[in-house]
This record gives structure tokens, sequence and C-alpha cells, in this order.
């Protein structure tokens, strides 16, 4: 597929992206699940998230507006052109300043309605029964993990001592002088599941990744040119991600109880864009009835 250079104009944006009806519905899912506000202080729809200047305080943070995302894209023209190319065009907001515990909860929270309405389905349109109680279970060291540091984002290793990733603090605060203080905006492939081992296709150059590779694995791969600009999931992503997906189909991501019925849609979701140093683990994510959401 031949590469344009120019800068593209908003006609042929809207025609590789539909940005503007991809940015509505993400709005729409986010204020279904009660993660934005009107914020007091603004008179804007955001959210309310760590301050990395004052960490003993919260922080009003606009959602980003289209028109910035619209910027952004044409200012990464030659790039995108590459990734449209190969699979990505999928916009994805990303509220980073949120707690992690508060996103999550709105997650469970959205779980649970769904459940009760009767529309909450597997990958492959099935209804599914969901624990109510515990909708989303997590490993206990999540508990402020992201708040006091002992989560890290974007590792370069999953070294314990010398993984090269940064707190969310840091991540914050890295954000307040761009157009999308408090959030990052990116592009995904449209695919909501990994193809499984041997069922990847080449889209633009790029071997689509696979499932069942290694946490190491994964990590190393974008390092080949025909997986620039590329950065693992962290679980931000993934539950911004499942709540759009929910809003928008009534599914649920990596419904991986029952895996093999499903003839390979169920998957664990490693999520390389985030470490835990104290025990060397990378999060994770799955659905089932008895666990319920990401873990």
């Amino acid at each position: 597929m031949p590469l344009s250079r120019e800068l593209p104009s908003p006609e042929r944006l809207e025609a590789m992206l539909s940005p503007r009806s991809q940015y509505d519905a993400q709005v729409r899912a986010f204020n279904e699940a009660g993660v934005l506000q009107i914020l007091p202080d603004k008179a804007q729809l955001g959210i309310i998230g760590l301050d990395p200047e004052h960490p003993e305080q919260v922080r009003e943070y606009p959602i980003p507006s289209l028109e910035s995302i619209l910027t952004r894209l044409k200012e990464r023209a030659e790039a995108l052109d590459i990734k449209v190319a190969q699979g990505f065009s999928k916009l994805r907001l990303v509220p980073m300043a949120m707690p992690l515990g508060t996103l999550k909860q709105r997650y469970g929270e959205q779980l649970k309605t769904h459940h009760q309405n009767h529309q909450l389905f597997d990958s492959n349109g099935r209804p599914i029964d969901l624990d109510r109680e515990t909708p989303i279970w997590a490993w206990e060291e999540y508990n402020n993990a992201d708040i006091e540091g002992r989560i890290v984002y974007y590792p370069k290793s999953f070294d314990q001592k010398n993984h090269g990733g940064i707190t969310k603090q840091e991540l914050i605060a890295a954000t307040l002088n761009t157009p999308f203080p408090g959030w990052e905006v990116g592009l995904e492939e449209d695919l909501p599941n990994l193809p499984g081992a041997g069922q990847g296709q080449t889209i633009g150059g790029r071997k689509q990744i696979e499932a069942k590779q290694t946490p190491r694995e994964y990590l190393e791969q974008p390092s080949s040119p025909e997986y620039a600009d590329e950065e693992g999931f962290t679980p931000e992503r993934e539950l911004s991600l499942a709540i759009a997906e929910l809003h928008s189909t009534n599914k649920v991501l990596d419904d991986y109880q029952g895996q093999d019925d499903y003839q390979g849609q169920g998957k664990i979701s490693f999520l390389t864009g985030a470490f835990f140093p104290v025990s060397g683990n990378v999060p994770f994510a799955c659905f089932t009835a008895a666990i319920g959401g990401p873990t």
C-alpha cells in the first residue's frame, strides 16, 4: 500500500479513522461508566485524578478535545499512515491520571449493570454469568500500587532492579505540558483479541503479534522495525478498552473460561506496559464467570 507523506486533510483523516465517531463513542462509554464528570473548577467534562506536583491533593483533567486530537494526528502524519496501513485504526483515550482502583471500580459497576440487564456476553455473543459480589478480582498488591509507586509503567526490561520504568506520578507529570494532560491518546489494532498461535496475519508488512508468548518475548518484539512506535498495554488502557467494548458490544474482553470451546478466543492478556518490581510480575487480565474482570 503506498504511503502518503503529505499532511492528511480533515476529510482524509475522517476516511482513514472516523475519529469523530470513535471519539464520541468513547465519551459516551466513559459517561455511562461514570468515569467522566463535570469538573467543578474548569466547568468542563473530565476526570479527577492524581496531582504529581502535590501528591496529597487531586487535580482536574479535562478530556482531550477532538480538535487537539486531530491536530496531533496531523503532526504525526507519516508515522500515522504506516500504522494505519498495518491495521491500527482504533482511537483510544486513556484516563491515566485517574487512580487505577477508581477506574477498576467503574468497570465493575458497569459489569453488574449489564449483567442485571441481561446484556453481558462472551466474545462469541453468548450470555455469561457474573460474580456480582466481586465483579472484578485483583491481586491485593494492586491496592494503591499506582499511587504509592509500587507499579511502574513502560519498563525497558523486567529486571527487578534495572527495569527502566517510571512511576505513575512521573508519567502524569510528563503529560502536564502536552495537549493531553493526564490522558494518553493513541491508536490500537482493530483487534480486541490476539490471534492464536500461528493465526496472525501480515498486514502492511507487519506480522500480527500472536498469543502464547512470554511477557519477555512480547516486550522484546516491538524493537523490530515493523513494530516501531508500539507499546504494551497498561492496566488503565486495558480497562479503558474493556469499558468501551462493553458499552458498544455488550461483550467482555479476554474471556478465558472455556477457551477450548471458544476456539481460541479466550485468552489471558499480559499487560507489558506495566511491571511490579517487588515481585517481578507483569500484570495480566482475563475474564471468567467465577472471577470477574481484569486481575
